[in-house]
Parts: structure tokens; sequence; C-alpha cells
């Protein structure tokens, strides 16, 4: 099941907070049940951005060249009309949805459940 729309907010789970947008340095995300990186961001944007991208869609909300290409799959159901995204491990991280820009960009709206793990020591 999907996660409901802005988990990410709620204050015992803190998302956006727990990262200095200060700081000028790319986060990566792991994937919470492998602990394999997932998305690295933020990538050709500020972190003010993908804050707010973040909070408008009610997910995280990762774009394309955030995505660590070799362990992110996306699944096409009902003849691509959904696309749901996994991690190569099979956890069920989100959905790839359009942008609002309309240049064709996808975003990747992802639980922020399954992007909580950390890496392996």
């Amino acid at each position: 099941d999907m996660q409901s729309q802005n988990v990410f907010a709620r204050p015992e789970i803190n998302f956006l907070n727990v990262i200095d947008p200060t700081s000028n340095t790319n986060v990566t995300f792991y994937d919470s049940v492998c602990a394999i990186p997932l998305f690295v961001a933020p990538v050709n944007r500020s972190w003010d951005d993908f804050q707010l991208d973040t909070i408008r869609h009610g997910w995280p909300s990762f774009r394309q060249e955030e995505v660590v290409d070799d362990n992110v799959v996306v699944v096409d159901y009902y003849g691509g009309l959904l696309k749901v995204v996994e991690s190569k491990c099979g956890t069920r991280l989100g959905t790839i949805e359009p942008a609002d820009e309309d240049n064709g960009a996808l975003r990747y709206c992802v639980d922020v459940s399954c992007i909580a793990g950390k890496p392996e020591s």
C-alpha cells in the first residue's frame, strides 16, 4: 500500500528538518530494507527547491538526475498507465509522476519510510 500523503511532515518523522539546508552537500537516501543507495539529492537544484517540491506534492520527490540508476527499477502496470518505483532488492518505493514543468521531466514520488535506511558499515 502507498503511504499517506504528507507523512514526511509528521513531527515524529521530521524528514525535512534532519538535513542542514546550508550545508551545500548532497544527501544520499538509502533503502530501508537492504541499505543500498537509491537517491542522491539535490542535483541541479537547491535544497530549498527539493523541499518545496516535496511539500507541494506530499511525498519526497526526486528527479531523474537524483536516481541511483543501478539500484532503482521502474515497473509498468496497466500498459504503462501506472509506473511503480522499486529498489533492485524489491522494496516498493513509490510511483513516477509528471513533474510540474512542461519539458517531459518526471518526478519519483517516494514513501519516506522506504528511504529511511542507513548505509551498511
